[in-house]
């Protein structure tokens, strides 16, 4: 898990923001490997920086899961 704060861009009109990430692995075996991963798990977006021109880009929650298979 991390945990992240990210002070405001007053010039550009961006708040400051906390976010967490997830990982949780599971090794099935030798071969096999099973993760989930949450990601900007605080709040359901926040801005990082502006676009130009146009609306400042959002980084959205994102959740995926992974299988690994080594060989």
């Amino acid at each position: 898990m991390t945990y992240l704060y990210v002070s405001a861009l007053p010039a550009l009109a961006i708040r400051g923001y906390s976010n967490v990430n997830v990982r949780v692995d599971w090794r099935a075996s030798q071969h096999f490997k099973f993760s989930v991963v949450g990601r900007n798990l605080l709040q359901p977006y926040h801005y990082e920086y502006a676009s130009d021109p146009g609306p400042n880009v959002g980084i959205k929650r994102t959740a995926y899961g992974q299988i690994t298979w080594t060989h």
